[in-house]
């Protein structure tokens, strides 16, 4: 499905497409070759993506396939259900392109604000909302089951629609 990535690469070709109803194995393979837990099973992944409100994409970098992102959107609002990179082309702004289609298409169909969780202890992943602009809203306890305990969940929130500011009048 992929291959090793050197550093040398870093400047590959990262392309975007919506995902297609007939896209549940590769999503599946892409989000088992990445950090996403648990596991999603193509069958699962093939009911999901026919729900109403429910799109995605898939990344290909150099056109191999390299990562997804799920949402639903219920207008005015977005939810990230999954977002996964296979581990060899992590760090090389994948989830980054990712994140800014998903933007560019809310906001296209009305949307003004996309909410996600991530576990606490994904550093990386919170590192990248932050630097898209979201900000922390609240903690979910126990959220995520990792083997035999849980861990939280921090719920992140970004605005699309930038409020306008009213001049004072003197």
């Amino acid at each position: 499905m992929s291959r090793p990535v050197s550093e040398q690469d870093r400047g590959g070709v990262i392309t975007i497409m919506p995902i297609a109803s007939t896209d549940a194995e590769l999503v599946a393979g892409i989000l088992a070759a990445s950090e996403v837990k648990p596991a999603w099973a193509a069958r699962d992944i093939a009911t999901f993506i026919q729900q109403p409100g429910v799109h995605g994409f898939v990344a290909s970098y150099d056109d191999y396939p390299a990562g997804v992102l799920l949402y639903r959107l219920i207008l005015p609002e977005a939810e990230i259900l999954t977002l996964g990179v296979a581990r060899e082309f992590q760090r090389r702004g994948v989830a980054a392109a990712l994140m800014a289609k998903l933007h560019v298409k809310i906001k296209a169909a009305g949307g003004e604000k996309v909410f996600l969780e991530v576990a606490v202890n994904n550093k990386a992943a919170e590192e990248l909302y932050k630097n898209l602009g979201y900000i922390s809203i609240s903690t979910r306890n126990n959220y995520y089951r990792v083997g035999d305990y849980f861990i939280n969940a921090e719920v992140f929130c970004k605005n699309l629609i930038k409020k306008r500011v009213k001049k004072a009048s003197h």
